[in-house]
């Protein structure tokens, strides 16, 4: 018998039961690390749908936090408590420049809704040369997420430089709360307006919170510098959260910040933007809860307030839409009867033309 098969046989059983234990377990740690080793390597980004980090009912869960619901007893005539949520809006309005894939970050699919167009050439000027330059509208189209969440895509890499006033004076409008609704169309406006504003886009009186993004995500690597620093510049005018990923402005720093691949940069602006919206509006909701009456029913009023204005912009909308269905009517009629009456007079000539060459033709005599 071979030297080697003699030595294992002297090997007492208690030795190898110890030694095939070890080696078992040593295998099985081998192939688990193994195999987690390759999940992780297989593991979707965190963007994966399965984790967003924005909820569709973002606002009712801000809603149903106790420590912003103001309790008021004199109102009720029974004695019973009544709560509200003075502060808190009734969407998530979110606005983003040139970044689609922001949709993505909401744990619902974003519809986009067709009633909303946002045509371009509202306004028209003039080059250098003289010729008609119609001017780019800056939103390209409006998504809802759910019935809490909005969002506006706008585009600024693709405007040119005949339309860069355009766009710059309906930034301001839309940050600055300029205009009816969160959603509205842009509108031109008269000369009273391009005299006390400068632009030549129609300026509504500042609404209220409801006209107004409450922030702005951009993908800075699609734009230059001179945009985003008029974007930066409007933001902070306008108090405005701005974030931004791909920012241009990292590489001016002097220990800039390591790169990060552009999923884990839309993954963190969704979290940021999330928080901050979140931080604004509960602190807006305590102030009015820990305020005075006056602030709470200011707070109140200007609910009202924009409640009254919604219903009776959709009344003008609604009375201005019969308008023009009666002004097309009109129209319609008096073209008919224009043609109508054309086509009687071109009768009348045509007899009377062909009386004449007859009368020619057939000459009477004396």
């Amino acid at each position: 018998m071979p030297a080697p098969m003699s030595f294992l046989l002297r090997i007492p059983p208690s030795l190898k039961a110890t030694a095939t234990l070890t080696a078992l377990t040593f295998y099985t740690y081998t192939q688990t690390n193994v195999s987690i080793s390759q999940s992780s390597t297989n593991t979707p980004p965190p963007t994966a749908p399965q984790n967003p980090p924005i909820e569709s009912n973002f606002i009712s869960k801000i809603k149903s936090k106790p420590y912003l619901h103001y309790s008021d007893t004199s109102r009720n005539q029974q004695g019973s408590t009544n709560t509200s949520n003075l502060g808190v809006p009734s969407k998530l309005r979110l606005l983003t420049v040139d970044l689609p894939r922001f949709k993505e970050m909401i744990d619902i699919k974003c519809s986009r809704n067709v009633e909303n167009i946002y045509p371009s050439g509202t306004i028209i000027r003039k080059d250098k040369e003289g010729n008609k330059i119609q001017q780019t509208s800056l939103v390209k189209s409006l998504y809802s997420c759910g019935y809490q969440i909005e969002i506006l895509e706008t585009s600024i890499s693709n405007i040119k430089g005949d339309n860069d006033t355009a766009y710059k004076e309906e930034l301001k409008i839309r940050l600055l709360g300029h205009l009816p609704s969160f959603s509205s169309r842009m509108e031109k406006g008269g000369w009273f307006g391009k005299l006390v504003w400068g632009s030549e886009y129609k300026y509504w009186n500042k609404g209220g919170g409801e006209c107004t993004p409450q922030a702005v995500v951009v993908d800075g690597g699609s734009m230059g510098d001179g945009k985003m620093l008029f974007l930066s510049s409007t933001c902070k005018t306008a108090k405005m959260p701005l974030i931004v990923i791909n920012d241009p402005r990292a590489s001016w720093s002097s220990s800039p910040p390591s790169p990060r691949s552009y999923d884990e940069e839309l993954y963190e602006s969704a979290k940021k933007t999330r928080a901050r919206v979140k931080g604004d509006i509960v602190k807006k909701a305590l102030r009015v809860k820990e305020g005075s009456a006056y602030e709470r029913g200011k707070e109140e009023g200007q609910g009202r307030e924009e409640r009254r204005g919604r219903m009776q912009r959709r009344s003008d909308e609604k009375r201005w839409e019969r308008k023009v269905e009666e002004k097309e009517r009109i129209i319609r009629e008096l073209r008919e009867r224009l043609s109508g009456a054309t086509g009687a007079t071109n009768e009348s000539e045509g007899q009377a033309t062909t009386e004449t060459t007859n009368n020619q033709g057939n000459p009477q005599s004396n």
